[in-house]
């Protein structure tokens, strides 16, 4: 092969390369991928929240959610509920504030480990405590996203370790639907509600 010809293979070699470069790029920035800054609201009906259990079982009521992407890798997590024992009618509320460090270790998945500061109150009774939560978010589709994950409250005297399932599906760019189920020892909760998308991360 002369000189002229292996310069001209080498240099539409390098053409064809960079040309499957940038276009596996340009798939990877189509990949869907979980976003960290949202708020939500919706409903509740659990047998215990927040470590309260209360005798006989049974708690409804509101919640709010919301979570503020910092970089790609950080965010910030809130969690509101408001509600009443469904036998005894005493009030319940518990809020929990937290910090998030997520890996993605596929196109469209991410691993996540949190710490949450939980302050529960049951009518004039409160107390404070911590739950650590490990969690995997996964895209379906552009639209679809499921999270699983472990949580555990360890709040003074008491304690629960909790496995939760989610599934998020955006009627638009910027509002979804939530629904999922908790699973704790014997007991269940059931949620749904509405998630507002407010854009990327801060940084």
């Amino acid at each position: 092969m002369s000189f002229f010809a292996r310069h001209l293979a080498r240099t539409a070699g390098g053409l064809i390369g960079s040309v499957l470069l940038l276009s596996a790029a340009a798939l990877a920035d189509d990949v869907p991928v979980p976003r960290y800054t949202y708020a939500g609201a919706g409903y509740e009906w659990a047998d215990a929240k927040c470590a309260i259990q209360p005798d006989p079982e049974g708690i409804s009521g509101y919640t709010a959610e919301g979570s503020l992407g910092i970089v790609d890798f950080l965010h910030l997590t809130g969690a509101y509920f408001d509600g009443d024992t469904d036998s005894d009618d005493l009030d319940v509320t518990c809020y929990e504030l937290g910090a998030g460090l997520s890996y993605r270790f596929a196109g469209s998945s991410d691993v996540i480990l949190r710490g949450h500061w939980v302050h529960q109150e049951i009518d004039d009774e409160d107390d404070d405590g911590f739950a650590p939560e490990l969690a995997v978010r996964h895209m379906l589709s552009d639209r679809a996203e499921i999270q699983v994950g472990v949580m555990r409250y360890d709040i003074g005297d008491d304690t629960n370790t909790e496995v939760r399932a989610s599934i998020v599906y955006d009627l638009t760019p910027w509002v979804a639907v939530r629904a999922g189920g908790v699973v704790f020892d014997t007991d269940t909760s059931l949620f749904a509600g509405v998630r507002f998308i407010l854009g990327d991360n801060l940084f």
